[in-house]
């Protein structure tokens, strides 16, 4: 089925496969199929065979668009769906002031309230007195509170104590925190600029990464000869930004010496979930490089 075909035929899906395209992953890459698959399970699905329906398709070989439609059929015939027309309705009427329920991970609930909607975008702000942030909403993906299948935005049926969710007092306490978070990040830019300034005059016989056409590896390797004078030693750099750095010593205090200092290159970390190793980069790694994975070994 070519790519036009399955636009008309399924056009919320093929929605769905855009955003993934433009935010996250290439139409065809393998981890897609997954995020299809849970998107078709999560809107199409009686929540008693979700689990497995997903699991047993999000990691299927074979065409992108192939699989996705031989999944609709199976779950059709199995009388697991209810059509996407029937399951998505149509989005709810909304307008300035509206509250919605955002769910998150572990079903975290937050409050937004509705500012404005232009062209099938919603803007709205979270009902949080420290972070009042705005956010962007397609409108088509708010769905009642009824149709809850997890993680998303809904609109309640009822809404307690109306006066909390004055859009006119959330627009100005936005307004307050956006020009405070601006300040702030002025201020904290002001300060970057002044340290990365101060590096450069603590270590001359580096070159700055941003303008010259220099490598972490170059930097590396005079960083150590200045630390440690006579020091002899490789670097190999590998895949996936991997350095390996081989000291030629026996002496086991200076190879932990070396490591310390060194490890001023690692500039990543796990994330808030703890299972992806992220870029943290300090002002060093943004001015002499940063390294994701580094080893310092005896040669």
């Amino acid at each position: 089925m070519t790519i036009l075909k399955f636009k008309t035929k399924y056009p919320e899906v093929y929605k769905f496969i855009q955003w993934k395209e433009k935010y996250r992953d290439p139409i065809y890459s393998l981890s897609v199929p997954k995020y299809i698959i849970c998107f078709l399970a999560n809107n199409m699905l009686t929540e008693r065979c979700m689990r497995d329906e997903y699991y047993k398709w999000s990691t299927k070989d074979g065409n992108l668009l192939s699989n996705i439609e031989q999944f609709l059929a199976h779950i059709k015939t199995k009388n697991m769906i209810v059509e996407m027309s029937q399951s998505k309705n149509t989005t709810p009427t909304m307008s300035s002031g509206q509250v919605l329920y955002h769910y998150g991970p572990y079903m975290a609930l937050d409050h937004y309230i509705v500012e404005s909607i232009a062209k099938g975008i919603v803007t709205a702000i979270k009902a949080d007195k420290d972070e009042p942030k705005r956010i962007k909403i397609e409108s088509w993906s708010i769905k009642p509170l009824a149709q809850k299948r997890g993680i998303g935005f809904y609109i309640p049926e009822t809404i307690p104590n109306k006066t909390d969710f004055d859009v006119s007092v959330w627009s100005h306490r936005a307004n307050e925190f956006e020009v405070k978070k601006e300040q702030i990040e002025a201020e904290k830019k002001s300060k970057e600029i002044a340290t990365q300034e101060y590096l450069l005059s603590q270590y001359p016989f580096m070159k700055d990464i941003r303008i010259h056409n220099s490598s972490t590896k170059f930097n590396m390797s005079e960083f150590i000869k200045h630390k440690f004078p006579g020091v002899k030693f490789t670097i190999k750099v590998e895949r996936y930004n991997s350095y390996i750095v081989s000291i030629k010593t026996e002496n086991d205090a200076l190879l932990e010496q070396i490591k310390t200092e060194v490890s001023i290159f690692n500039g990543y970390g796990l994330d808030e979930t703890g299972d992806f190793w992220d870029p943290k980069p300090t002002a060093f790694n943004k001015v002499f490089g940063n390294v994701k994975f580094l080893e310092i070994q005896k040669k």
